[in-house]
């Protein structure tokens, strides 16, 4: 049976994502003969008796394990899949090779899960020319409700769209979805819904369908516009913002619309004689004229379909090679083709522009294509390439082979990727490939490290202990907030791609130098997937010190989000590891985990438990000089002894890390202390005090940028009043603390 199970897995076919395991499960419960959901269970439990495990951890919830054979999941309990397929009868040799799959889907669904919402969309490309009845056509029917953009591959369809987003007077929004990216996977569209809520400021939780409602409703409301780029297909775009009356939303996509009610739609062909010669003079920059009286030009349009890509790739050519004549290169294209065919064309056309370019362009061009990530800047140029990254970029500008976005930043073209990936893999030796995509992802972690540096000393909090060295940028706390914002696509996607290029030390490093500016800027989903992923691949591999602190940072934020049980199955993890290890590089962790786990104590009633780890990982950060971890604590058992009602020893715990806060100048720890305090003088029926108290933290929180801590400061002053009797301000209060909650996500 066992030779059936393993053969019930597509080994060949690489996952594509969670579902993909799903599918292998039922697959190989199938092969084994259909055993009911309870059998698996025991057999599971049996396989963990005879390992020594501890009787109350030997069962897997039956809900955790019916939801392993289901697809839509969004996370996967390794450890559970992986015994569940033993209990099946995956023999012990395939354990590699199946934890080898595990990874790679893992992989798969969390780069679909990164999506980022631009506030500000990228300007047309310089040489775009004509479209003016297009462009009438969008601009009329979008104002009628959501318009769907189809068009073949490179037929212009995002710099259409891009062009009337720039003549619009009101907001503007630009997600790619990736729906035919050569190197990343199309954007979940669950992510995608986060991203843009969070860019509408907007409470990111929910269901599905409540999103995309809200979107709409909040699309609707603004009348901005928000452009969903590189669809897959109208399932991805109906999941995203729902079926119909989503507002001012425009979708470019290769896949026709089809019968979408509620939907307008622009189908978009090839150019002109007249815009063809718009883009041509615009690309060739006056090094050429159009001879024969357009006959060429009309010869152009004829063997390319017209298709701005292919006409912008010869107009190129004229600028580089300023003898030949417009003729000339059409006679060229055509002589090459070996059939009529558009997708021939562009591929040689491409040929053609590729062959031109100096060694250096080259080398750039087949690593940009190569790398999981969307646009580049010189700053990442310098680091790939050795030649000087304005001459390189202007060369391939020039060629038409990249896009300027904002800000001194690049773009391919998706043809231009998936052409520019091939000749990566055809020239270049995978070793070498590797190294390309170290050196990015070491570049990407420094500046992760020293943005995180920046923003911390800027208000007077401790970074993390960390061995990784990394230089000084030199940046304020500004312009590393900004790096930060601008780079976050770029850092998810390669922190999860990293274990797949056999980088695993990349994902822990990324994982544990966003940690903290991810929570301080709200972006909590994103930063609870990219810690499961790097506590699921420490785990993998052993590594005790980045399961430690992955756990850590994806505990903390399951407890915020009212999940207990799987931040506990984090801390559980995390400590039997520590305790197999000698020493931890970083000996605080231990106290940490202490931490998190007393919230979970405190939240189940066990206050007793909870106050004696919190009194033990106290001793260890003071005895450590570990003054940002000695505040967490104190914090934490503050809250503990008020809950017990020992007020008189929460008011030393109070003033004791109050102390510590303001004579490290800390204004976070500060913040917290006074909120705090303020909750025990309305204990106390100190009203008055206590509103001080939080007003002041109010002010704390609003110059560091900590909104939740502001809106428990104004939670205080609500309840301040509704001792008073103060029912209307009471509300007042209330309804801003709210307001502000629901602003920051639903885990808040």
């Amino acid at each position: 049976m066992t030779h059936r199970v393993a053969r019930a897995v597509a080994w060949d076919s690489p996952p594509t994502g969670l579902d993909t395991i799903a599918h292998d499960l039922r697959a190989m419960r199938s092969a084994a003969g259909e055993p009911s959901y309870a059998e698996i269970g025991r057999r599971v439990a049996d396989r963990r008796a005879a390992r020594g495990v501890p009787e109350h951890e030997r069962r897997i919830p039956r809900t955790t394990l019916f939801n392993c054979f289901r697809d839509g999941r969004r996370r996967i309990d390794v450890d559970a899949v992986t015994e569940i397929a033993l209990a099946l009868g995956l023999p012990d040799a395939e354990l590699t090779r199946w934890s080898e799959r595990l990874r790679l889907a893992r992989a798969a669904a969390d780069g679909a899960a990164v999506a980022v919402v631009r506030d500000q969309v990228p300007a047309p490309v310089p040489y775009f020319a004509g479209r003016a009845e297009e462009l009438g056509q969008l601009a009329t029917r979008l104002e009628a409700g959501p318009v769907w953009v189809s068009g073949m591959a490179g037929a212009g369809k995002t710099q259409l769209v891009l062009q009337l987003a720039r003549s619009t007077s009101s907001r503007a929004q630009f997600l790619d979805l990736r729906g035919h990216h050569a190197e990343s996977p199309p954007v979940e569209p669950a992510a995608a819904q986060r991203a843009i809520l969070r860019s509408l400021d907007a409470d990111e939780g929910g269901e599905d369908t409540d999103r995309a409602a809200r979107i709409a409703h909040l699309l609707r409301a603004s009348g901005g516009l928000l452009v969903l780029d590189d669809a897959a297909g109208p399932e991805q775009v109906e999941a995203i913002v729902g079926p119909a009356d989503a507002g001012r939303v425009v979708v470019t996509s290769r896949t026709p619309l089809g019968q979408v009610p509620g939907w307008k739609h622009v189908p978009l062909h090839g150019l002109g004689r007249g815009d063809a010669v718009e883009v041509l003079a615009a690309m060739a920059d006056g090094a050429a004229t159009i001879e024969d009286g357009g006959a060429a030009v009309e010869r152009l349009v004829a063997v390319t379909g017209g298709l701005p890509l292919a006409v912008a790739l010869v107009g190129g050519r004229l600028a580089t090679h300023r003898d030949w004549t417009l003729a000339e290169h059409v006679d060229l294209i055509a002589a090459r083709l070996e059939s009529g065919r558009v997708d021939a064309d562009l591929r040689l056309e491409l040929d053609l522009s590729y062959a031109d370019l100096s060694p250096g362009a080259c080398r750039l061009l087949r690593a940009f294509a190569d790398l999981p990530v969307a646009e580049l800047g010189r700053d990442e140029v310098r680091v790939l390439v050795d030649d000087d990254p304005d001459t390189i970029l202007h060369e391939l500008a020039a060629a038409g082979l990249v896009v300027l976005r904002d800000e001194g930043r690049f773009a391919l073209h998706s043809l231009v990727r998936a052409y520019g990936r091939e000749r990566a893999e055809e020239t270049d030796p995978p070793r070498a490939r590797d190294a390309t995509f170290a050196r990015l992802g070491q570049f990407l972690a420094e500046r992760v490290w020293a943005a995180y540096r920046t923003i911390a000393e800027d208000m007077n909090d401790s970074p993390r202990r960390t061995n990784f060295p990394f230089p000084d940028v030199g940046w304020s706390a500004d312009e590393a907030h900004a790096w930060l914002r601008t780079r976050l696509a770029a850092l998810l996607t390669v922190a999860h791609a990293a274990p797949e290029r056999g980088h695993q030390q990349l994902l822990f490093r990324v994982s544990e130098g966003l940690s903290w500016w991810l929570n301080l800027s709200g972006n909590y989903s994103d930063a609870l997937r990219l810690h499961e992923a790097a506590a699921d691949l420490a785990a993998e591999i052993g590594d005790a010190d980045a399961l430690a602190m992955a756990s850590l940072d994806a505990g903390q934020l399951l407890v915020m989000s009212d999940r207990p049980e799987e931040a506990r199955a984090h801390f559980a993890r995390a400590t039997r590891l520590i305790a197999d290890v000698d020493e931890l590089w970083d000996p605080g962790l231990a106290g940490v985990i202490d931490n998190m786990s007393a919230l979970l104590d405190m939240r189940e009633g066990r206050l007793d438990d909870a106050i004696a780890m919190l009194h033990r990982a106290s001793t260890l950060h003071e005895a450590r000089g570990e003054m940002a971890r000695l505040s967490s604590t104190l914090v934490n058992l503050g809250v503990a002894l008020h809950t017990k009602g020992a007020f008189e020893k929460e008011a030393e715990v109070i003033e004791r890390g109050l102390a510590h806060a303001e004579a490290s100048g800390n204004p976070l720890f500060q913040a917290n202390f006074l909120v705090n305090r303020g909750d025990l003088r309305i204990k106390l029926a100190q009203l008055d005090d206590a509103v001080a108290d939080a007003e002041r933290a109010i002010r704390l929180a609003a110059e560091t940028g900590i909104p939740y801590i502001e809106a428990a400061a104004l939670s205080t002053i609500a309840e301040a009043h509704r001792r008073r009797g103060e029912l209307d301000e009471a509300a007042r209060w209330a309804a801003i603390a709210i307001d502000k909650a629901r602003r920051m996500g639903a885990m808040v």
